[in-house]
């Protein structure tokens, strides 16, 4: 697997967290674990885009 697949695998393993938190288990967006997820989610998605950018 390559590090662009490895990245979209975390992206998507981190969305499936944050999504089941705030659906399943009913957390506001405020809850310190969704923010903490959510920061998680946004520094994977630098590091796909900053990837992506060095790429071209």
């Amino acid at each position: 697997m390559g590090q662009v697949d490895r990245i979209i695998f975390e992206i998507e393993e981190l969305r499936k967290k944050l999504n089941s938190l705030i659906i399943n288990e009913k957390n506001k967006f405020t809850d310190a674990r969704v923010v903490e997820l959510s920061q998680e989610l946004d520094m994977v998605l630098n590091r796909y885009n900053q990837l992506m950018r060095n790429s071209k």
